[in-house]
């Protein structure tokens, strides 16, 4: 597979910190950014396979839409592991991955939404392993609704599509962010921080962002994959009909500390450099208890919503099997 490296010039976090800070101010009743040791985030709510975000971070972005539209191409199966080792160039030593792309159709069983969260220590075989999907059961009759079931992958592969942020799992300095009661227009906690990155540095200095965050409280859209469409269906003929495809659910949380919360597993670009390496410019997949997964669009409970979330700034992209 062919990969392409882009380094980045990442600003400090805290020239991130304050140009993300205004935007959460103005959108959120109550919201805080700043640059703080990095918690152990294997503990709840976060629940990721590594304690931090910190060491060598990185970015890889593989496969992509045009893997899925205008038809699936069943060819595109990845490993996480061999491409952090043979493309990312991670230590087998210690390494950490999280992320949102599509699951490996081939172990599931079906096509699904994965949420990459894995981290290895002394060779990329001894893994501990706590990637989620979340796939659509489908209905025996007509009459049946569609059942959405999260569960834990068995494999660390992925297929068609995957956006990575890798680190050696350090802890170390990172950007918290916390937001509650969403009163300006723009919904997705993500796009709210992306925005503000790209008004502050623009195209020419493109910033990337991996990390986790959870929804606390409230109500938010996600959209799940059913398995693929059958052959004599193919190919989709236009993006509204991949949008008819796609399954649409409302998942709420409960509150904070009742261990309800849902986890979002985060890339993001303030820019495609040079729009030159087809990046997917942002991309969150989520798991909770309850069945609760998919890809995060946006919150729907705008005086309720609650987002908690730690991040940290890319130093290198590598684009892997660009369609």
């Amino acid at each position: 597979m062919l990969c392409n490296t882009y380094k980045l010039n990442p600003p400090t976090l805290d020239a991130v910190v304050e140009a993300i800070k205004p935007a959460l101010t103005s959108t959120y009743a109550s919201a805080t950014i700043e640059v703080t040791q990095c918690p152990d985030l294997r503990n709840p709510p976060f629940r990721l396979a590594s304690q931090g975000l910190g060491g060598s971070p990185i970015i890889a972005d593989i496969g992509g839409q045009p893997n899925l539209f205008p038809r699936p191409l069943l060819d595109k199966k990845y490993s996480m592991t061999e491409i952090a080792k043979d493309h990312m160039q991670m230590s087998p030593a210690q390494g950490m991955l999280i992320g949102a792309g599509a699951g490996p159709f081939h172990i599931v069983g079906q096509n699904s939404e994965l949420a990459p969260n894995l981290s290895w220590k002394d060779g990329f075989e001894n893994v501990t392993n706590l990637t989620h999907y979340t796939k659509i059961d489908m209905p025996s009759s007509s009459t049946s609704s569609k059942v959405v079931v999260c569960e834990k992958c068995p494999s660390t592969d992925c297929a068609l599509m995957m956006n990575l942020f890798g680190s050696s799992g350090q802890s170390g300095p990172v950007l918290k962010i916390t937001a509650r009661k969403r009163t300006g227009s723009t919904k997705s906690f993500t796009d709210v921080i992306r925005f503000a990155l790209h008004d502050r540095f623009g195209d020419e200095q493109p910033v990337s962002l991996g990390g986790v965050f959870v929804i606390k409280r409230g109500k938010a859209k996600f959209h799940v994959m059913p398995d693929f469409p059958p052959a004599d269906q193919m190919p989709f003929k236009s993006r509204d009909q991949v949008n008819d495809w796609l399954t649409f659910h409302d998942f709420s949380v409960k509150g904070a500390g009742t261990g309800d919360e849902i986890v979002c597993l985060s890339v993001l670009h303030s820019a495609d450099p040079g729009d030159k390496m087809g990046l997917r410019i942002e991309h969150t997949h989520c798991f909770g208890a309850g069945g609760r997964g998919g890809h995060y669009h946006y919150d729907l409970e705008d005086e309720e919503v609650e987002y908690e979330g730690y991040f940290n700034v890319a130093e290198t992209i590598y684009r892997v099997d660009r369609p």
